[in-house]
């Protein structure tokens, strides 16, 4: 895509989500005072579950693609959420096996920022979690979701609520990329810790580091050095480093991600640096 052209960016929703759609229609209703000039959104409803919406790049024109999507969890917390998609092992909720979508991390990064202010406001917690699901696309896309229950989903206040979020990190996206705004963001991908990413919150929000694709503790034995490559390549960015949450693996899992790394960085050109969160964490306190 050349400078001067817009970015098309496609905003699906299901009709069999409720939180999609009450998200999509906060989005409709607030698209004629969207005042952006080089990013073009476009608003799709799709029939089948978002998570399955396999290939909708071959279908729907697009450079890069934003599902609004319902969050359900075992424990019911309100919560404003956004992740990358793609799959470590099985693909047992849509997307290929072993295949990770193309993420956007500094438009992830804005977005989590964005969601921590809103659901200060509205009661809710913000948080980012790992990559997860389908459906598996080329092109680069994200899930911004509201949960975690019926209650929440049918929260027309809170879809409202994160739909200004996303918008507003669209706007600084756009000033990042097109304006010349400086940033001083250092592409990662996470490796360790729990779904809902604990470890990597704080660094997210606070820090000058932009997380890509995350692989939790639990997905770990999935992990190889075709994943690896992948964790580092798909995304609008390459990473520069790879962010361990030491604490949150075992001794094994720790091992066998040093072993990747060391090996990663012996045939690859672009060097992955090893930094643990705690390190990260460290020096934000010291600030």
């Amino acid at each position: 895509m050349k400078d001067t052209e817009k970015m098309q960016i496609a905003i699906i929703a299901s009709s069999t989500d409720v939180a999609g759609m009450n998200m999509l229609e906060a989005f409709e209703n607030m698209q004629k005072s969207i005042k952006l000039k080089r990013l073009k959104l476009t608003a799709h409803i799709i029939d089948k579950e978002t998570i399955y919406a396999e290939q909708i790049d071959e279908k729907i024109k697009a450079d890069a693609f934003i599902f609004l999507s319902k969050h359900k969890a075992e424990k019911h917390i309100k919560t404003l959420c956004v992740h990358a998609c793609g799959n470590f092992g099985k693909a047992q909720f849509g997307g290929k096996q072993a295949w990770l979508n193309f993420d956007m991390p500094v438009l992830k990064k804005l977005i989590a920022i964005e969601q921590t202010k809103v659901a200060m406001n509205i009661g809710f917690n913000a948080t980012l979690e790992v990559t997860h699901h389908g459906p598996a696309l080329h092109k680069p896309c994200l899930f911004v979701e509201v949960g975690s229950t019926q209650t929440e989903w049918n929260d027309k206040h809170a879809c409202k609520a994160n739909v200004h979020a996303l918008i507003n990190a669209l706007k600084r996206y756009e000033d990042i990329k097109y304006k010349n705004i400086k940033n001083n963001y250092q592409i990662a991908i996470g490796l360790g810790g729990k779904h809902y990413c604990q470890g990597f919150n704080a660094i997210e929000i606070y820090s000058n580091i932009a997380l890509s694709h995350i692989c939790p503790a639990y997905a770990i034995e999935f992990l190889n050095e075709h994943m690896l490559e992948q964790m580092v390549n798909h995304a609008t960015r390459k990473a520069s480093i790879a962010l361990l949450d030491w604490k949150g693996m075992n001794a094994e899992q720790r091992q066998k991600i040093v072993n990747l790394i060391k090996q990663y960085n012996l045939e690859k050109s672009n060097k992955l640096e090893i930094i643990k969160t705690k390190q990260v964490k460290k020096q934000q306190n010291a600030r």
